[in-house]
C-alpha cells in the first residue's frame, strides 16, 4: 500500500505578547497588532480581553491578508504560553480541547481576508494577573490518499462479541478484516461525546449489517480505546453514562498500527486531525481500506446525514460506488520554516 508520507509545511510562526487585555510589539509604537515584517501574509492582534482565571477566553486574531483558501482538514496549530512547551489546539472542525481553540466562519475553510479567533480551550492560560507571552505555529500539510496501515490491539474478549472477530490470543488484527466495510470508532470509557458516538452506531448497527447482507457486503464494527490510562477491565465496566459497547472493543497501544516500512505508531495520532489526538473519531472503511467517511463529534450538526449517507451507499453497493469520497489519514511530523523572536513588554 501507498503511505501518506508527502507533508509539505508552510506558513508562520507568530509571536504577540500581552500584559493584561493589550498587545505590541518590541521596537514598535505599542499600537494593537503590529507584527514583524518578515510575516507579510498574516495579521495578529490582540482581542483585547479582559482575561479571568476562566477557561475558553478568547486571546487573538489573526487575519489571512493574503494567500489561497487552507483547508482545516489540513492546518494544524500549536500554541506556546509564556515560554512553555507548545501544544496543539483544536481547529474548527473539531469540538474544543482542553489547551487552546480556533473558530472560524463555519465553511470549513480559511480564506484570504478572513479573520480567525484562537481562544483558551477548557484550561485557563492567561488569566490578567501578569504578562501573557503567546506564540503559535501555523503549519500545513498535504498527504496522499491510501489505504490505513492494519492496527492490532487486545480485545474485550467477551464470549460471542469479540471471541468471534479476535485471534485465539483474544487480539483484534485489522488485516483479518480486510474485504469488509469496517465502522472502526475511536473511543474512551470517560470520553463523554464518545458516547454519542456509540449511541449513535448501536442505534443502526442492526439495520446496516441487514443493508450489507442483503448486497452481498459485511459490515464490521471495532471500537477502538484510545486513552491508554484506562485498561481493558475498566473498559469492560459499565458505569456512570457510560455502557459497554454491543460491538467488538478493544485497548489500544501507542503502537498498535503498523505501517509499510515496518515501524510501528500510534493509531490516534494518525487519524485525528493533525495528530492532536482529540476523540471521537469514528471512520468508515472501504473493501479496500480506504477512509470513505469521517466525523469527529458525537453530535454533528447535519445529525450525521454525510457519514450515513457515504456508509450507506458503500453498504449497499460496490467498492468503486465510493472511490470519490476516498479521504486522507495523517501521520504528521510538524517541520516549522519560520520561528519568530519571542516579543515582550
Amino acid at each position: 500500500m501507498n503511505k501518506a508520507h508527502a507533508l509539505l509545511f508552510a506558513l508562520m510562526m507568530m509571536t504577540v505578547s500581552f500584559a493584561g487585555c493589550t498587545s505590541s510589539e518590541s521596537g514598535s509604537s505599542g499600537e494593537s497588532g503590529d507584527m514583524d515584517s518578515a510575516v507579510e501574509d498574516f495579521y495578529i492582534e490582540s482581542t483585547l480581553y479582559n482575561f479571568t482565571s476562566n477557561g475558553n477566553e478568547p486571546m487573538i486574531f489573526v487575519t489571512m491578508n493574503n494567500g489561497s483558501d487552507l483547508n482545516w482538514e489540513f492546518v494544524v496549530l500549536h500554541l506556546s504560553v509564556n515560554q512553555e512547551n507548545f501544544t496543539s489546539c483544536t481547529n474548527p472542525l473539531d469540538e474544543s480541547g482542553s489547551q487552546c481553540h480556533a473558530t472560524d466562519d463555519g465553511d470549513g475553510y480559511w480564506s484570504q481576508g478572513e479573520t480567525i479567533t484562537i481562544r483558551e480551550g477548557n484550561e485557563n492560560l492567561c488569566d490578567g494577573s501578569h504578562n501573557c507571552n503567546v506564540q503559535i505555529k501555523i503549519s500545513e500539510s498535504y498527504i496522499n490518499v491510501s489505504p490505513i496501515p492494519n492496527m492490532i490491539f487486545e480485545s474485550l474478549n467477551r464470549s460471542g462479541v469479540e471471541s468471534v472477530m479476535a485471534n485465539e490470543t483474544g487480539w483484534i488484527n485489522l488485516n483479518d478484516h480486510r474485504g469488509d466495510i469496517i465502522i472502526l470508532d475511536f473511543m474512551a470509557h470517560d470520553c463523554s461525546n464518545c458516547h454519542a458516538v456509540q449511541e449513535h452506531i448501536e442505534q443502526n448497527m442492526d439495520t446496516w449489517a441487514e443493508k450489507a447482507n442483503t448486497s452481498g457486503n459485511n459490515l464490521t464494527i471495532f471500537g477502538y480505546g484510545s486513552w491508554y490510562a484506562e485498561t481493558i477491565d475498566y473498559l469492560n465496566e459499565t458505569s456512570g453514562a457510560y455502557h459497554v459497547p454491543a460491538y467488538p472493543t478493544g485497548l489500544g497501544s501507542t503502537n498498535a498500527a503498523t505501517l509499510e516500512d515496518g515501524s510501528t505508531t500510534d493509531p490516534v495520532r494518525l487519524f485525528t486531525t493533525g495528530g492532536t489526538g482529540q476523540i471521537p473519531v469514528v471512520l468508515a472503511i472501504d473493501q479496500e481500506g480506504y477512509i470513505i467517511a469521517r466525523e469527529a463529534t458525537g453530535t454533528p450538526a447535519d445529525k450525521w446525514a454525510k457519514f450515513d449517507g457515504v456508509l450507506n451507499e458503500a453498504l449497499e453497493g460496490d467498492v468503486e460506488d465510493t472511490i470519490s469520497s476516498r479521504i486522507a489519514w495523517e501521520e504528521p511530523t510538524l517541520t516549522p520554516v519560520y520561528e519568530s523572536p519571542i516579543l515582550s513588554i
